[in-house]
């Protein structure tokens, strides 16, 4: 059977690049087809009819053409722009985060549908939440739930004892919780306090669209941050870009 020319997805935008000298190359996320990169011709123009829709976080309907090396995006119908996360500074860097996350766990071409509703439940979330950080943190945990790397908090991960100390320690290395006895070995532990842990296990339960709705001090904000992060950029073997504006944006401080 021959490849058609023409194919419809629904996608988020992840991010661009420029190409010649009115063109980009744009990262989608797409529900059918997963991440995919397509060029959308004329797009830097003043007049361009695909300017409007394609810009950062929005979620578009496109029709794609076929190409040799790159895909063309001939058509473009906006869907959401979630403009406030372009008005607030603290919004769009943690939509920045989400979606960095979105494009560093996934290969072009792999469709995972429920990571796009995911992304797509979380930008929603983000636009309106009076507490976007527990929606990013959310977001964190049920991206790492859904690819098979979320953490392990129902006893220790090492020697499976359930009964952990008031303190207890969450190995990078190994993703879960481990018991004083077993710290030792845990590669790049961290200490949690319990409502970090009893919060990290609501979060990864809860709809995205509830996170904000949890009551949590700045500790354990904080708490959650670090511990997050450092088992993101394990599991990512780089550091994450997005960190350093969020550092920015709270010095000193958990995100909020």
């Amino acid at each position: 059977m021959t490849r058609p020319r023409l194919y419809r997805v629904s996608a988020v935008v992840l991010r661009q690049r420029e190409l010649a000298e009115a063109d980009r190359i744009v990262l989608l996320l797409s529900r059918e087809r997963g991440k995919l990169s397509a060029v959308a011709k004329g797009v830097r123009r003043p007049r361009s009819k695909l300017a409007g829709g394609l810009q950062l976080f929005s979620h578009v309907r496109l029709l794609v053409a076929v190409g040799r090396n790159l895909d063309l995006i001939t058509q473009c119908q906006p869907l959401e722009s979630f403009l406030p996360l372009r008005e607030d500074l603290d919004r769009f860097a943690l939509a920045s985060h989400v979606i960095e996350l979105a494009d560093g766990f996934t290969e072009e071409g792999a469709r995972l549908p429920r990571l796009f509703d995911l992304l797509l439940g979380s930008l929603r979330a983000l636009c309106g939440s009076a507490a976007p950080d527990l929606v990013a943190r959310g977001f964190e945990l049920k991206l790492m739930n859904l690819l098979g790397y979320g953490p392990q908090l129902s006893g220790c991960i090492s020697c499976g004892k359930e009964a952990l100390s008031l303190r207890p320690t969450f190995s990078i290395s190994l993703g879960g919780l481990v018991c004083g006895r077993c710290r030792p070995a845990a590669g790049g532990a961290v200490s949690l306090g319990p409502r970090a842990v009893e919060a990290m296990g609501e979060l990864g339960r809860l709809p995205v669209g509830q996170a904000g709705s949890l009551s949590l001090s700045p500790q354990v904000r904080g708490e959650l941050e670090g511990a997050l992060r450092s088992y993101l950029e394990y599991r990512l073997e780089r550091g994450l870009k997005s960190v350093a504006v969020l550092r920015a944006l709270r010095p000193g401080g958990a995100l909020r």
